[in-house]
């Protein structure tokens, strides 16, 4: 299956400085949230032109309940930019490099990555 978000053709963030504090997504990081993005599109039709609809994020993200209400499926939605109850591919892959700058490990968030999307 082709990768959902291609990397090398990824548009440059406007704001350089941001993107230095924020860092970026190893390539490990990288494949395994192309993973979760390929894997999501396989469960409903509802993937279409670069778009994840907020019902097949619901349908599948389960966080541990060690994050509590901050990794709620709701505190996802809010962080993911959702319009028309969906969410962009490229907001989503944002999110999950925001989410790996907070978590102080790769293995760390590889395993969160897993665990909450059932991976």
């Amino acid at each position: 299956m082709q990768p959902l978000l291609q990397l090398e053709n990824q548009k440059p963030i406007p704001d350089a400085q941001q993107d230095l504090l924020r860092g970026s997504l190893s390539l490990r990081a990288a494949e395994l949230v192309d993973f979760v993005l390929t894997s999501l599109a396989q469960s409903e039709t509802v993937y279409t032109e670069g778009y994840v609809s907020e019902a097949v994020i619901r349908a599948r993200y389960n966080p541990p309940s060690q994050y509590g209400d901050a990794g709620s499926v709701e505190a996802l939605c809010t962080s993911l930019k959702m319009s028309n109850g969906s969410t962009t591919v490229e907001d989503f892959f944002e999110f999950m490099t925001d989410l790996r700058a907070e978590v102080e490990s790769e293995a760390e968030f590889e395993n969160l990555i897993r665990s909450s999307w059932g991976i």
